[in-house]
């Protein structure tokens, strides 16, 4: 069976039946030397070099110039609200800010009872806690009561 070859447009004889590329393609043969029936090389174009465009940055200074709230550098910035000098330190804001966010919302969903035993107030997450300490749930079973 003949397959035109996907890379280089030769025809070849198939080998298998999911081949698409001719032997050379596969083995990595440059264009120029393959020897293929049907193929011919594309013509030669001269290389034109052309002279790399030099552009010249002007240094302009920074609008602005804060200090980094995290790591206390001076730094410039054209953004006025900019108060981080890296990326460095926007992660190390970025971890801290998380793990203070979770603390606020698990503090959140705690309610405020009044312990059984001895009328302390508390928080907790549990719905059916009843006393504020171990030694109160301890004592609690029992009939006397602290007030």
């Amino acid at each position: 069976m003949q397959r035109k070859c996907r890379s280089c447009g030769a025809v070849f004889t198939v080998g298998g039946e999911c081949q698409d590329r001719c032997k050379s393609c596969i083995d990595g043969v440059p264009k120029e030397g393959r020897m293929v029936l049907g193929y011919t090389p594309p013509p030669k174009v001269e290389e034109i070099e052309e002279e790399p465009i030099e552009v010249e940055e002007e240094y302009t200074p920074p609008k602005y110039w804060n200090t980094c709230v995290e790591c206390g550098k001076f730094f410039g910035t054209d953004n006025k609200r900019c108060v981080l000098c890296s990326d460095e330190c926007k992660k190390i804001r970025n971890r801290r800010n998380s793990k203070n966010r979770w603390l606020q919302y698990k503090d959140s969903r705690k309610l405020t009872k009044k312990c059984e035993y001895c009328g302390k107030q508390f928080k907790t997450a549990r719905v059916n806690q009843r006393y504020c300490t171990k030694e109160c749930s301890k004592s609690g079973g029992k009939l006397t009561v602290k007030n």
